[in-house]
């Protein structure tokens, strides 16, 4: 992406970008538009198998469009910090209050 098109969207944001942040924000913004257009094709399978009268299976949509993420497991002592930090848990669990509506 070119930097003064990063320059002039943080301008329109009301951000105060300096020239060591740009390569950062480039890579971000570069993703996220990477993505959106990956979720742009999904859309157009969906709308022409539509149009074309065909049944839409989801999961080959999600399969053909989707970035398949990669679960990592938190490091133990991490675990154990953040449970230690919890007001209240349980078994290895986080108790957090109820949402009343």
């Amino acid at each position: 992406m070119d930097k003064e098109i990063i320059k002039k969207l943080a301008q329109l944001a009301k951000l105060k970008v300096d020239d060591s942040e740009i390569e950062i924000y480039d890579y971000q913004l570069s993703a996220v538009l990477h993505h959106l257009d990956s979720l742009a094709g999904a859309i157009d399978l969906i709308n022409n198998k539509y149009d074309e009268g065909q049944e839409v299976n989801t999961n080959e949509v999600a399969d053909a469009f989707l970035a398949n993420d990669e679960v990592e497991n938190w490091p133990e002592e991490e675990i154990a910090m953040s449970l230690i930090r919890a007001h209240q848990n349980d078994d290895g669990f986080i108790i957090v209050p109820a949402i009343k509506s």
